[in-house]
């Protein structure tokens, strides 16, 4: 068989191994798990000897302690029961403490050195979790951020880690042993290793229960062997057998409960009475058993008979039973035991497992599809004819590991290990194989395999099916294929464009802006015309292999039509980016194609629009949009291209008139300094602020930032207005900490856009505003956005050098949500970044953002980074960052961007 050489699949009662070339390692593995085998026995089968002599619970608990304190190397060990106090409230005792893994004691009944707490647990907010393992009878592993407030009165050690096994008693809870402070983390897998040894402390506190129970019965032992009688009335009482004891006449002596219940009577109807009452005999005189009370006065050598008898119950029905009978001798009179089995019960059983086993064959026969089942060492145990139909094979090909032919090619070894993986952790693995069948036919299979577990819990091998989808697997592709592809270019068509489309949109809030270029081939028609059409067509074909190459792995390339192209660019920071592709595409197609052994030669016209963030659009809008700006272009002489202009017409004209005021605004005093506070997630307490510009235009009012700030970078007027927001915000936080608002080391954070790197004066002037404020670097930190990095050039980082040389932190803001890279973090001094709101808002909820949060707080973290969380709005997410040790946050939870006269009100609050 293709992998049988190297591949081994074993499982036993606690664990299951897989093995595939690598023989040192499965060794090593095999040597570990006998050895734990070995301690594990050994326990128990101390615990099984030294537990015949317990006579109290608390030893037994101790013995317990004892061996899994060795097992698991803890140190510290201890049992909980659940109690009641006077008012019927619950509360966890602690029954035994153990605290001495050296402790080798074996007398089980002297003085050990246990000592019971002295506290009591009760049932609330900090001790819940104990007492809902306690009653899901499911094993809980805690580390040092789950522990809690433990009570750690009694004078333990400080508990570092502990798993909580609860104890249960046919699903009955009994106690909870906790185990504390190994050196090795606890695992779950733990709770079934342990078992065995569980199960004999639970043996062991059964006897003990019975014991106590039988001592104040009126049942009186006998004295000759007091110990002995007491052991056997113990089985009697816990056997799952029936057990009469008669004397010689046949008369009922004892009877216990599991009899009880076969025939409906209870014990003090019978006692004294002859056993024909339950065991009616076929003719006088004639009974069965009184073959075995005459041997039970004889000498002879004791043997036990077994028979099937016919019982009657106290509500008259007939019972079909198999008799043990076992002469015996109680205080030297000869007796009579009869261990009684119900066959009806047995029989019924065998007949459904018959009758379930005769279903299963029958639906697997008729069943559309190939079934396996195999053994826990996933040898095949089973397999049905379609299985053998669709794999092509012969039954006696599957026997052993054989069935794993079906999986094929480079992937095969990652499709068992994945099979391996999704079995162990009891999970349903599917997956669609190709499959080459031995005559040379290539299928396409679906494999379903789930685990078959055993009365533990444990994987006793698994149950497969396959299923030829071979003609839906190839219906698919084509289907999909002829509804999302042109026939002619292979490139995307309108339906998949349209989706492309639909989906950046949606996203581009978070992924950056969309751009649509609408190609229209000049000359064409004259070509198609002069040509013909099939000239025409391998013109297209050209194109589109020309105009690919030109693009991006993530753009979209489609034709919707004719010589109509559509290009789909997604994830763009600048609009140069679209102006670039287009400068190459017009070049590219102005190059000479080769059609029928002659030179032609096309052009082509663009139109351009944008879908930016803010800003709302649709499919159908964008794509009139670039409509326009084709036509646009066109108008315009063809071979060029054009961007979309109504709406840039009017922007135009704003950006003309708010560049004229915005000569005016720093003079005039138009520009304000709003503060936004930072808090520490931890307390809560004010660490900083953002310091904001806003423009409050005397006829337009107030003009958003990303409005005017780009027109101060294209004019000129970035660097002065830069330097001023520096000495304003420096100023006001000095302020603050004179006023005891804030604590000495509050930072101020301010925003810098990449121009302001080309100011040679830039900083020195924040060192000057930052002396004129009696400042340090650390209480000022500098924002800067991933465009200044993209940038790239010695300026930018020579710049960001002399700042952090200075003691003055540089924040990464809005991180994650362009083209930052870890080469970034590792190529430039920044010390703080800034998690964008995108990523908060749904933070409680959307399990994406939640990983993204983990990652860039796990990011910063290993760079020894402090991270600053934009957009906090709610106690929810706030309790969110503080779960992940986030540093600091801000938001409008606590407050917005706030004019400098309205701050310290707000912190006073």
């Amino acid at each position: 068989m293709q992998y049988q050489g190297y591949i081994q699949v074993w499982t036993s009662h606690r664990q299951e191994s897989f093995v595939m070339s690598a023989k040192s390692d499965s060794q090593s593995a095999t040597s570990v798990k006998r050895r734990k085998d070995t301690e594990l026995r050994d326990a128990v089968n101390r615990m099984q000897s030294i537990g015949q002599k317990v006579q109290k619970k608390n030893n037994a608990y101790r013995l317990a302690l004892r061996e899994l304190s060795h097992l698991t190397h803890s140190p510290l060990a201890f049992v909980l029961e659940l109690a009641f106090d006077e008012q019927m409230k619950p509360y966890f005792e602690c029954r035994c403490v153990f605290h001495n893994p050296e402790d080798n004691t074996e007398a089980p009944d002297t003085d050990l050195d246990f000592r019971l707490s002295d506290f009591r647990l009760p049932i609330d907010s900090k001790s819940k979790e104990f007492y809902r393992i306690y009653m899901s009878t499911q094993a809980a592993v805690f580390d040092k951020t789950t522990i809690g407030n433990f009570p750690s009165s009694a004078g333990w050690q400080a508990i570092d880690g502990m798993i909580s096994i609860p104890v249960s008693d046919g699903g009955k809870p009994k106690a909870l042993i906790v185990l504390c402070n190994s050196a090795e983390p606890y695992r779950i897998e733990l709770n079934k290793r342990i078992w065995p040894l569980l199960s004999s402390l639970l043996n062991m506190l059964r006897i003990i229960e019975t014991r106590e129970n039988l001592s104040h019965s009126n049942i009186r032992p006998i004295k000759e062997d007091e110990s002995a009688r007491e052991n056997y009335s113990i089985i009697e009482q816990l056997s799952p057998s029936g057990i009469l004891v008669l004397d010689s006449k046949l008369n009922i002596l004892r009877i216990n409960p599991a009899s009880e219940q076969i025939f409906g009577f209870e014990a003090h109807d019978l006692l004294g009475k002859s056993v024909i009452n339950l065991l009616p005999e076929s003719y006088p005189n004639e009974h069965a058993l009184r073959t075995f009370s005459v041997q039970a006065h004889t000498n002879q050598k004791r043997t036990n008979h077994n028979i099937q008898i016919k019982g009657v119950t106290r509500a008259g029905q007939t019972v079909v039973l198999q008799a043990s009978i076992v002469p015996i001798r109680e205080n030297h009179q000869p007796c009579i035991l009869v261990l009684l089995k119900n066959l009806a019960e047995i029989n019924e059983i065998q007949n459904q497992l018959e009758g379930e086993l005769q279903r299963f064959r029958a639906l697997t026969d008729l069943a559309p599809m190939g079934i396996l089942q195999t053994d826990q060492y996933w040898h095949t145990s089973y397999v049905n004819k379609q299985w053998l139909e669709i794999t092509s094979i012969e039954e006696e090909q599957t026997v052993g590991l054989n069935w794993t032919h079906i999986f094929q090619g480079i992937n095969a070894e990652a499709n068992i290990a994945d099979l391996h993986k999704s079995l162990l952790n009891h999970k349903v693995f599917k997956r669609e194989l190709q499959y080459e069948c031995p005559n040379g036919t290539e299928r396409w299979i679906i494999f379903h395999a789930r685990p078959l577990l055993d009365i533990n819990g444990n994987v006793d091998g698994f149950l497969a099916s396959i299923i030829d989808n071979t003609y839906y697997h190839h219906s698919e592709t084509k289907l999909r294929d002829l509804a999302e592809r042109d026939p002619l270019t292979r490139l995307a068509n309108r339906t998949l464009l349209l989706e492309r489309l639909e989906h950046a949109i949606s996203h581009k809030q978070r992924r950056g802006a969309v751009a649509l270029l609408s190609l229209d081939l000049d000359g064409f028609k004259n070509i198609n015309d002069s040509m013909g059409h099939e000239a025409g067509d391998r013109l297209l074909i050209e194109v589109a292999k020309r105009v690919s190459d030109i693009l991006r792995e993530e753009d979209l390339l489609a034709r919707i039509g004719g010589d109509e192209f559509i290009v789909l660019l997604e994830r763009i920071a600048e609009a140069e980016v679209a102006s670039i592709i287009a400068i190459k595409i017009l070049k590219a197609l102005r190059e000479p194609f080769e059609i029928d052994n002659q030179e032609v030669f096309i052009s082509t016209s663009i139109g351009i629009c944008f879908s930016v963030a803010g800003q709302k659009s649709t499919c159908a809008s964008l794509l009139k949009q670039a409509d326009i700006a084709l036509y646009r272009a066109k108008a315009e002489g063809r071979n060029n291209f054009q961007y979309y202009t109504p709406d840039l017409d009017l922007v135009s004209k704003r950006r003309l008139e708010l560049g004229n005021s915005l000569h005016r605004a720093l003079n005039l005093g138009e520009f304000e300094v709003y503060y936004q506070p930072q808090l520490s997630v931890s307390d809560n307490v004010v660490v900083g602020f953002e310091a904001l510009i806003r423009w409050n235009h005397p006829e337009k009012g107030l003009i958003a930032p990303d409005e005017f700030i780009p027109l101060l970078e294209e004019i000129g007027l970035i660097a002065p207005v830069g330097r001023w927001i520096a000495h304003s915000c420096f100023m006001q936080l000095r302020e603050w900490i004179d006023a005891k608002l804030v604590s000495e080391d509050a930072v101020m954070s301010v925003n810098v856009s990449p121009r302001q790197f080309r100011d040679s004066q830039f900083l020195q002037s924040v060192k000057n505003s930052m002396v004129s404020a009696r400042l340090s670097g650390k209480n000022v930190t500098i924002e800067i956005t991933e465009t200044a990095l993209l940038q790239d050039n010695l300026e930018v980082k020579a710049t960001l050098e002399a700042f952090h040389e200075a003691n003055i932190g540089i924040a990464l803001d809005d991180f994650g949500t362009g083209y930052a890279s870890l080469s970034h973090l590792k190529k430039y001094p920044i010390s703080v970044i800034k998690i964008d709101r995108s990523f908060i808002k749904d933070l409680p909820y959307d399990e994406e953002d939640i990983a993204i949060t983990d990652s860039v707080l796990a990011l910063a973290e290993a760079f020894k980074l402090k991270v600053v969380a934009e957009g906090v709005d709610s106690d929810e997410i706030l309790e969110c960052l503080k779960e992940r040790d986030c540093h600091t946050y801000q938001g409008y939870l606590f407050s917005k961007p706030l004019a400098a006269k309205d701050i310290p009100d707000k912190i006073k609050q």
